[in-house]
């Protein structure tokens, strides 16, 4: 499951938007809650939770750590 919403991640930034600052509410298509897992994902790491592995993963496709207001849309 995490590598199907990881890769939802990477569609939604580099197909459908351009970056990776998924409004927290953002569930796609298929039913993904992609912004509740990208809250997860900065919650795990802060806590020094988040496997390495999956830490590398998403610090290669430059993950945006800061959680930011949505730019228009």
């Amino acid at each position: 499951m995490w590598q199907e919403t990881f890769d939802a991640l990477m569609a939604y930034k580099y197909n459908d938007n351009g970056h990776g600052n998924v409004p927290v509410a953002d569930v796609t298509e298929n039913g993904l809650k992609l912004g509740s897992w990208c809250t997860k994902q900065r919650r795990l790491s802060k806590a020094g939770k988040l496997p390495d592995e999956r830490l590398q993963k998403l610090k290669d496709i430059e993950f945006d750590w800061t959680l930011r207001a949505r730019r228009g849309k």
